[in-house]
């Protein structure tokens, strides 16, 4: 996986990392304890690779998820059952549990189901976010991809809220969308 890691910025514009050097958050899909073996979270060694590819190129990764389900009270527990913080102080990578970052607002005027959301100050402080996202199947979503993936930096009981006010209906976030999409077509 490494060398498909290694490979790949050079095939984009040159070394598209060391033309965008800088701080970046790497943010995997790590929302319980449940491995990825099980088909649950990012796969460490991507998680690695990605992060070890950054530092090659002169930038500074950092590894950061706001977990969910149980570890709401505890997140550090998702990092530990995983080996993510193992493998985050064997290679020198900063892990942030982004549950404890300052939150900072940021208005969506024109958002049909949620008009603001709650974000990890470290969103704002880094060059860049690369999203590592599991693709799975979910109850509210159906399918789970990069963006699902983002809506993971909401911190502590904010994606349980929104899970609700959609009632964990499937149907209701085309729904309520709908009208959104209309306008952009």
């Amino acid at each position: 996986m490494s060398k498909c890691v290694y490979l790949f910025p050079n095939k984009l514009d040159g070394d598209i990392l060391r033309k965008y050097s800088g701080t970046y958050l790497v943010k995997p899909n790590l929302f319980t304890n449940i491995t990825s073996e099980k088909g649950a979270t990012t796969d460490p060694e991507l998680i690695l690779s990605v992060a070890e590819a950054l530092k090659r190129s002169g930038s500074k990764p950092m590894v950061g998820e706001c977990p969910a389900m149980a570890s709401y009270a505890r997140p550090d527990t998702v990092f530990d059952c995983l080996g993510i913080r193992r493998l985050c102080e064997k290679h020198d990578i900063e892990l942030r549990v982004l549950d404890r970052d300052r939150p900072v607002r940021v208005e969506v005027p024109e958002g049909v189901v949620l008009k603001e959301l709650w974000l990890p100050e470290t969103v704002f402080q880094v060059d860049g976010i690369i999203n590592l996202p599991k693709l799975k199947t979910h109850q509210l979503t159906t399918l789970t991809c990069a963006v699902k993936n983002l809506f993971g930096l909401q911190q502590g009981g904010s994606k349980a809220n929104h899970h609700r006010r959609v009632a964990n209906d499937p149907e209701a976030t085309p729904r309520k969308t709908q009208h959104r999409r209309r306008r952009l077509v």
